[in-house]
């Protein structure tokens, strides 16, 4: 099956907004995303927006340090971080390791089942579409 590529880049520029958590730096990102789909990125950047970071940026950190660092920092000691550059520097250089791969991980994990989930969704909502327009619709 041979995929359009505005589908393509919505499928992508999805994937890059769900995992804008990983930290590559908001310049890459911009990057990124404008030369994929604009409304993918931005809908996927819902996910990880500043109300979720509150629970993401923690569980990634945590989950990291405790597979390459024996768990030094704690869940609880993570839910209190303001989650500023100033406050994960101030917690060290094991945190900020912990943080960066977290990030990548998040990314990583979710990007292939996040590409055919946006697939599967926008194929559905564009033949249903098509359906209406010709009178075919169930």
């Amino acid at each position: 099956m041979q995929l359009d590529l505005q589908l393509l880049n919505m499928i992508k520029g999805f994937c890059i907004g769900l995992c804008s958590s990983a930290p590559i730096g908001p310049i890459a990102v911009y990057v990124i995303q404008q030369s994929l789909s604009k409304v993918g990125a931005t809908v996927g950047t819902l996910v990880t927006n500043p109300v979720t970071i509150f629970f993401i940026y923690p569980a990634q950190t945590w989950f990291v340090n405790r597979l390459l660092f024996n768990g030094s920092l704690s869940f609880d000691r993570l839910m209190q971080v303001e989650w500023t550059w100033e406050a994960v520097r101030r917690l060290g250089a094991e945190a900020m390791a912990s943080f960066f791969l977290g990030g990548f991980l998040l990314a990583i994990v979710l990007t292939p089942p996040t590409y055919f989930i946006v697939k599967r969704v926008v194929t559905t909502y564009r033949r249903t579409r098509e359906q209406k327009r010709h009178g075919t619709a169930r």
